[in-house]
């Protein structure tokens, strides 16, 4: 039975991360505070990221984890925040540099698709990335480089799993899928843009499963995690909404003119090969699936 530590618990994927990791594993969940007290009884426990006394004083307090998950991450809405290039990067190089020197092993830091940028097709993990570069994704790949680095120095493993588009039950409020679920009931319509790009999208049940097989590797890394497949934004609101027994018509897809500063969407997929190569397994839920589990599980609250 490993020892886990997990940040970003109460996020979308840490709940259910935490949920299958428990079932095999001691998991112990944190979040950033600034509080000088452990605050043992609470879950998840609050430990100040940027502060490496009180982080000395948890693991003195706790004992140390065989792994540690970094899925934490302030200022998930706004790509372009300050706060990526400031506290993401100082808290992320703060814990993976204090936790190695006090004798961790494994450290597994979730990135992001996003750090590919605006490359089109089959993305491989030896890629650069192309065009726009968000704050967001810059601060994913200097945390990421770090970890390479400290990991190397101290012969430790680090761990990088670049995630694609996750998707399921227990996202935000006012993501799209639960929107559409929401509204499914009302008489108003639903007015979306042209929703004309494309997502690579992978259903939370595999994220999990896929960070869970990667907890394993004992070489350092970066892999992909993803689906391997993409879909237009379009049609996958049309096969939500016909599998929620929406009203047909209800919802609107309008044209709008693209601004200077609007994200370009481009057409992109993970090779899965090295995902393949080092756990014998890859996701294999279809879209049509993975929508038909989400909204089940979206009716059992």
């Amino acid at each position: 039975m490993n020892k886990i530590w997990v940040t970003g618990s109460r996020g979308f994927i840490g709940k259910e991360l935490v949920s299958l990791l428990k079932q095999d594993n001691e998991i112990k969940c944190f979040t950033h505070s600034t509080n000088e007290n452990i605050l043992l009884n609470n879950n998840p426990i609050e430990m100040n990221f940027v502060n490496e006394d009180n982080i000395i004083k948890v693991v003195k307090e706790l004992g140390l984890p065989n792994i540690f998950i970094h899925l934490g991450w302030a200022s998930m809405s706004d790509p372009e925040s300050e706060e990526h290039l400031s506290f993401n990067i100082n808290s992320s190089k703060n814990l993976i540099k204090k936790l190695f020197e006090l004798g961790l092993k494994k450290f597994i830091f979730i990135g992001s698709r996003d750090e590919y940028g605006e490359k089109s097709g089959c993305l491989s993990e030896n890629m650069n990335p192309e065009g726009k570069i968000t704050k967001y994704a810059q601060a994913k790949s200097f945390v990421a480089n770090y970890g390479f680095k400290e990991a190397k120095k101290m012969e430790k493993i680090f761990i990088h799993i670049r995630l694609f588009n996750a998707y399921g039950h227990g996202q935000k409020k006012n993501s799209l899928i639960n929107t559409l679920y929401q509204k499914k009931s009302n008489y108003e319509l639903i007015h979306l843009g042209p929703c004309k790009h494309f997502r690579e999208y992978i259903h939370i049940s595999e994220v999990v499963k896929g960070i869970n097989l990667l907890s394993h590797l004992e070489q350092s890394t970066t892999v992909n995690l993803g689906s391997g497949k993409t879909i237009e934004l379009k049609k996958f609101v049309n096969l939500f909404w016909k599998e929620l027994g929406g009203i047909k018509g209800k919802i609107i897809f309008e044209e709008k003119q693209i601004r200077k500063n609007d994200p370009i969407y481009p057409e992109s997929y993970a090779d899965l090969k090295k995902l393949n190569e080092l756990t014998r397994w890859n996701p294999s839920l279809t879209i049509e699936e993975g929508i038909k589990k989400t909204i089940k599980k979206l009716a059992e609250f």
